[in-house]
């Protein structure tokens, strides 16, 4: 499916972090799935991202693995929010305080 401009644009942009809104079926899913990947392409480092929900983060993780080489797969983690903080708090709270 070809991206709007709009959408192409988000996808275009990877010099920083993005708010993505939408209604339902306005296809956000892909376009963050095609911009990830296209950051992976593009960019050293890794790419973190956060959704509310489990279903969400396993179909964005999956499209996105679809998209990249399989040596890029270390560098994306998708989760949700609360599954990641959890983790900070549980592995990174000494450190906190």
């Amino acid at each position: 499916m070809k991206l709007t401009n709009s959408q192409q644009k988000i996808v275009d942009y990877i010099e920083g972090h993005i708010l993505v809104t939408a209604g339902p079926g306005s296809g956000k899913t892909r376009v963050l799935t095609n911009r990830i990947a296209n950051i992976l392409e593009k960019k050293k480092g890794k790419v973190l991202a956060l959704t509310f929900s489990n279903k969400a983060a396993e179909e964005i993780s999956d499209r996105v693995k679809n998209q990249i080489s399989l040596e890029n797969h270390n560098r994306i983690k998708v989760e949700t929010i609360h599954s990641f903080c959890l983790d900070l708090v549980l592995n990174r709270g000494n450190q906190i305080g």
